[in-house]
């Protein structure tokens, strides 16, 4: 056999990668006399084939992780749509209307029903809970406090708290729960501990409005699903200080799970009272899961072509 003088290294495939090796070990006259398939150094080949298919396989997935086209991986995808300034839609909680009426003995001028108060219903034997979307306060008519057409989400209300701490570069404001509904997010910053004013931020949508007071916010996918929110710099946005409280209120829902529920009851007192009537004035619609892989590489384009 005439003496192969380079190794052939265009082939992936583990079986060829080793044969390459055999044929060109097999050329040099210091292993002419060797038996590849029945000695010792069958082994090593196998080790150096094997490494070289696992640094062709890594490499090849770390190139189509790189693309948006071509990328797998959730975090990968929604790494280069952020590039193009897309965030995946979060998991969204199905709404309802009902009509609360609530029996009062001791006739108040006037019942509030606090934002997420919770309601449950059961939906193929599951119980899910769900939240007022907004405080309403109650006058009675004719002795009776009567509501109608009053909204609530589906989702647990959960709040999340931070202590600014910005000489720790690490800190992050995340929503850890991968079932969050952003679009029932609501985040708010303490001036501190001993000072409770609080200031609502708002979701950023045009930056050419904001300026370095701006009460604004961003949000972007982390990983595992998790949302995070950042805030200014100082220059787009205010930045917030050392010591401040930020408070991420947020309901953690259950998407398309409880479409169709359209029997609700009080979970506890509504506006401080227990004997609360619910009419279901619209069943609940519009739960949505997470945004797919698919969705997002479809969407993230166009979005960025019809910059929003």
């Amino acid at each position: 056999m005439a003496e192969i003088t380079k190794l052939n290294v265009a082939e992936l495939d583990f079986d060829t990668i080793k044969l390459n090796l055999k044929d060109y070990f097999g050329s040099q006259s210091e292993f002419t006399d060797h038996n590849f398939d029945g000695s010792a150094i069958s082994v090593l080949l196998d080790i150096l084939a094997y490494n070289t298919h696992y640094n062709a396989y890594y490499l090849n997935m770390l190139a189509s992780e790189s693309f948006l086209d071509s990328a797998q991986l959730r975090d990968s995808v929604v790494a280069k749509a952020s590039m193009l300034g897309y965030t995946p839609r979060s998991v969204r909680g199905s709404q309802a209307y009902v009509n609360l009426n609530i029996t009062a003995s001791d006739s108040p001028a006037s019942i509030t029903v606090d934002k997420d108060t919770q309601f449950t219903s059961t939906v193929n034997g599951t119980s899910f809970t769900f939240a007022t979307a907004n405080s309403t306060v109650i006058t009675p008519v004719s002795g009776n406090y009567i509501a109608n057409d009053v909204l609530i989400r589906q989702g647990v209300p959960l709040t999340f708290k931070y202590t600014v701490n910005t000489a720790n570069t690490e800190q992050k404001f995340l929503l850890p729960n991968a079932n969050t509904d952003t679009n029932t997010l609501v985040v708010s910053v303490q001036e501190s501990a001993a000072d409770t004013n609080t200031s609502v931020y708002a979701l950023a949508s045009d930056i050419t409005t904001v300026n370095a007071t701006s009460n604004v916010y961003f949000m972007n996918e982390h990983s595992s699903g998790q949302f995070r929110v950042q805030f200014g710099d100082g220059v787009l946005g205010r930045k917030p200080i050392t010591g401040n409280i930020v408070f991420l209120n947020s309901l953690v829902s259950e998407g398309t799970e409880t479409n169709g529920a359209n029997t609700f009851s009080a979970a506890s007192t509504v506006g401080g009272y227990s004997t609360v009537s619910v009419v279901t004035a619209n069943s609940a619609i519009g739960g949505l899961n997470k945004e797919t892989i698919e969705s997002i590489k479809f969407n993230a384009p166009k979005n960025y072509e019809a910059q929003n």
